[in-house]
């Protein structure tokens, strides 16, 4: 018997006390003392963000990876510490962020390693987090709560201090620990991955604490509730699964319990499926199950479901940006914008509701509490019914109940895999992530580590409503379900057996005893992740490398080590050359009307001719771009024959001179595609349109093919330039952005040229290649039928209502004899134009 905190008796179960003397198993490294070995420097996962990061953090970036190994009595380790018999320390631990199982092993791995090594040591904790110590919304971001942390643990003489929860308190951690560093505190900053909706998830973190618990208590509830469905026959359950906007909980249970259907937030954003395309796809798989005499059936969706639709993103982003606004929420529908108002109306009360509750602590949108199964269920009937009427379902009535597992399963003990997980993660460095990779493996294999948080930020751009200019600061991002990574692969295999078949898997309850004791997350048995063992394979091979490469070795083995090591590194960057600001203006006559070749919206392009004497082209961006440096950054590691390239830029301009950057590049002598097609008094034959649409869209595969993938976003024919050859150079790249590797990742608001952008493209994450690709079908068009993407001087103004119903009608070569002349016949082209290009 305990006692509870109004004095009562609080009995414990027989399960309870035998948990509590449950023993967690440690990997070597941890059970005899420790052996601390200190490695390279680290940079960021991805290496574009570097520079920023590293300027964010001076104090905290690029620190060494640190392996934790067994110790070896009688070898003494290059570059290693022991790290035994230290003096007390006094560490503080604060939880962060939604509770989560596992959450409080974390403290119980810390205590017993703290006080093994000096019994001396004291542990705190903290108000903030989970069940024993209280849940709040506290945070340590602003100026004002990092200043009273750093007071709290001055007062309290902290060696260092331990946050404990997902994304968000990391990247506060990582902060903490910079400015605890700039003012020379001493407490030391440690970040420790607990988090239920496994969203922490990088190279150096295979799972979060508390992932497996929750995925094992929903995988169970799921297939209790397949069960009821087959027993009862009559009935579609929409069960939905917290875990953040990321989809790692729903992949994992729908592998676990095989539901019939499962809708990944993830997958919706990529293909960018609108609420009603949702929709119909649920309803043609109830039609499906239906022709097979099947009236029942599961469906199991993300909490963060909603935010994947595109229209809903964008809606609810424009709510967002009114809360920001301080607009209340009785005043929030009426301050919408036009369409985001009848979206609004479109949705059912109870969403209406529940999207304007105020935001959670870090601004987003309360995912909780947005009941979208009983949104798609609600549409799904009134589809279905649609259907009826209509005559094209002859089934059954379509019923539906829905849940929302959550409190349900974070509120479990937890499983033995997070016991064992979270009692190891512990360490003493300052700015660190505790880590332990390999855990596909049984665990005294699981290599632990300590990371630095910064070698997982990144910078991506961040938008609070349509509208709002975009910022980027160093964070770590929440990792999305990758839909290349073989987990997804399974789930996509098995996806049409699961819809019509009823392969209903029966997990069970968790098993802390016996065969299913030792089970973990089949998303993270099925996966190569073993990072920190490959470092260690690498760095053998490169120890082995420099044994035999040294000078004097035989000039084959030379030339097959660069030839094997070549391929695996990336390309050099364009050489780019640093122009002076004052020598580039004084080159263009202080930029006079005589030098200019062209203006558009991004600024004004000039001719100059260097002191070599080749014609290079002088961009000068106009004052309210900030956009410059990225198109310089993209441009300096994108080039090739097809592209207008980027030869160099100069210094900031002086005051008052606008501070932006200039852009040299090379000069196109024949003016622009348009030019071509609509100015010139002879416009080219068909054998040449057909060659400048393919050398275009040579350009754009190269930047589609890019990793990531670079998106042009004003692909038209003002932008294709002709060079000396009158070959097609595809340039203006000033509203060019990479595509981010995390699908579904805030972007900037679209831009682009009216008549030339891509109708799908009206929030910011519908960007993707198919954007450039929309627009260069409009170019395609143009260059065949000598139209321009919008003329008023004709009608239909618009080139694609125009050439739709000919190309209906059998009748697109009619367009093409008349733009190219009546002798004009499609052929294959030949010549130097298209020869290799």
């Amino acid at each position: 018997m305990n006692t509870d905190d109004l004095g009562s008796p609080r009995e414990l179960t027989g399960l309870q006390r035998r948990r509590a003397l449950y023993q967690p198993e440690l990997p070597p490294c941890l059970l005899q003392g420790t052996r601390v070995e200190f490695g390279d420097p680290t940079t960021t996962i991805d290496s574009k963000c570097a520079d920023i990061v590293a300027q964010a953090f001076p104090h905290t970036f690029g620190q060494r990876l640190v392996r934790f190994l067994e110790p070896h009595p009688d070898t003494v380790v290059s570059g290693s510490s022991d790290a035994q018999e230290r003096p007390p320390v006094r560490l503080g631990v604060v939880f962060s962020g939604r509770q989560s199982p596992g959450g409080h092993n974390v403290i119980w791995g810390t205590f017993d390693a703290m006080k093994a090594r000096n019994p001396h040591s004291v542990l705190l904790g903290f108000l903030g987090g989970f069940d024993l110590l209280g849940r709040t919304v506290d945070q340590i971001r602003t100026t004002e709560q990092v200043d009273a942390a750093k007071s709290a643990c001055c007062d309290l003489n902290l060696d260092g201090l331990i946050i404990i929860g997902g994304v968000t308190s990391n990247s506060d951690a990582a902060q903490l620990a910079e400015f605890f560093a700039e003012h020379d505190c001493k407490t030391k900053v440690i970040g420790v991955p607990v988090t239920l909706s496994g969203d922490l998830r990088n190279q150096f973190v295979e799972a979060t604490v508390g992932f497996d618990t929750v995925c094992k208590v929903n995988s169970q509830l799921i297939s209790n509730v397949c069960l009821d469905a087959i027993s009862a026959g009559k009935y579609y359950y929409f069960v939905r699964l917290m875990g953040g906007k990321a989809s790692h909980v729903a992949l994992e249970c729908a592998l676990q319990s095989h539901p019939n259907m499962v809708i990944l937030g993830e997958e919706v954003a990529f293909s960018k499926l609108t609420l009603k395309e949702i929709t119909n796809k649920i309803c043609d798989g109830v039609e499906a199950r239906a022709e097979q005499g099947k009236y029942h059936g599961v469906l199991v969706i993300p909490e963060g479901l909603i935010e994947s639709i595109p229209e809903m993103y964008a809606l609810i982003q424009e709510i967002n940006n009114l809360h920001s606004s301080n607009v209340t929420e009785a005043d929030i529908p009426s301050q919408l914008s036009p369409w985001a108002a009848a979206l609004f109306k479109f949705l059912p009360s109870f969403i209406r509701r529940e999207l304007i509750l105020h935001q959670e602590s870090d601004n987003s949108a309360q995912l909780s509490q947005i009941d979208t199964e009983q949104l798609l269920a609600h549409l799904v009937e009134a589809e279905m019914n649609k259907r009826t009427k209509e005559g094209k379902y002859k089934g059954r009535k379509f019923s539906s109940v829905c849940h929302f597992f959550g409190s349900q399963a974070r509120g479990s003990l937890p499983s033995n895999f997070d016991c064992n997980y979270a009692y190891i993660m512990a360490a003493g460095l300052n700015g660190y992530m505790a880590t332990v990779t390999n855990l596909k493996d049984s665990t005294n294999k699981w290599r632990c580590a300590a990371v630095p948080l910064t070698a997982m930020m990144s910078v991506r751009r961040h938008l609070r409503g349509p509208g709002a200019v975009p910022i980027g600061r160093p964070v770590i991002h929440p990792s999305p379900i990758d839909l290349k990574a073989e987990s997804y692969a399974v789930l996509r295999e098995k996806a049409s057996s699961f819809l019509l078949d009823d392969f209903y898997r029966t997990p069970g309850g968790i098993q802390f005893e016996g065969p299913g004791a030792g089970t973990k997350p089949i998303t993270v048995t099925i996966e190569e992740q073993d990072y920190l063992g490959d470092i260690e394979i690498l760095q053998a091979y490169l120890d082995k490398v420099r044994t035999i490469l040294k000078p004097g070795c035989s000039r084959e083995i030379l030339k097959a080590s660069i030839s094997s090591i070549a391929p695996a590194l990336p390309p050099a960057p364009a050489a780019i050359e640093r122009f002076n600001y004052a020598e580039v203006e004084a080159a263009t006559s202080h930029f006079a009307d005589a030098a200019l070749l062209g203006r558009g919206s991004h600024g004004a392009v000039y001719k100059v001719v260097l002191p070599s004497g080749r014609a290079v082209a002088v961009k000068r961006p106009s004052p309210r771009r900030p956009e410059v440096d990225n198109e310089i950054r993209i441009l300096s590691s994108v080039s090739g024959p097809r592209f207008v390239n980027l030869l160099g830029f100069s210094d900031p301009g002086p005051a008052p001179a606008p501070a932006a950057r200039l852009l040299v590049v090379e000069y196109m002598p024949n003016d622009t595609l348009y030019d071509l097609l609509h100015r010139n008094p002879r416009p080219p034959g068909w054998p040449h349109r057909l060659c400048l649409a393919l050398q275009t869209a040579r350009a754009l595969r190269a930047l589609h093919d890019a990793d990531p993938p670079v998106i042009h976003r004003d692909v038209k024919t003002a932008n294709v330039l002709l060079d000396a050859n009158l070959s097609a150079c595809l340039g203006d790249f000033g509203l060019v952005l990479r595509m981010p590797k995390a699908i579904g990742a805030a972007t900037p608001v679209p831009a682009g040229m009216l008549g030339y952008l891509d109708l799908a493209y009206v929030t910011p994450e519908s960007l993707s290649t198919k954007t450039d690709v929309f627009s260069f079908g409009i170019l395609l068009l143009e260059i065949m039928s000598g139209r321009k993407a919008i003329d008023v001087q004709h009608s239909p103004s618009f080139v694609v209502k125009w050439a739709v119903p000919l190309l209906r009608k059998r009748q697109g070569c009619l367009a093409v004899r008349s733009a190219c002349g009546a002798a004009a016949r499609p052929a294959h082209p030949q010549g130097p134009c298209c020869a290799g290009r």
